[in-house]
């Protein structure tokens, strides 16, 4: 059964702050927690991807909603 993933909705704000809201949400998850981030600023899917490799934790699934919309789905380690 997969855990229930919270969910941050970060479209329409740029660099950093989908990163340090990230971060934040993911400090709040216990071990094997997953968070969900809708996000609409290109660099944000780098500098997400890049932080959570960086920090231990897994990128679950990553999607094209649209010609500039993302979501990043992360478990914390």
């Amino acid at each position: 059964m997969e855990p229930t993933a919270t969910q941050l909705d970060l479209r329409g704000e740029m660099c950093p702050y989908p990163l340090q809201q990230t971060k934040a949400a993911v400090n709040d998850l216990e071990a094997g927690g997953v968070v969900r981030v809708l996000i609409d600023c290109p660099d944000a899917v780098g500098n997400l991807t890049n932080w959570a490799g960086h920090a231990g934790h897994t990128i679950l699934e990553t999607l094209t909603l649209g010609p500039a919309e993302w979501s990043l789905t992360l478990q914390k380690s």
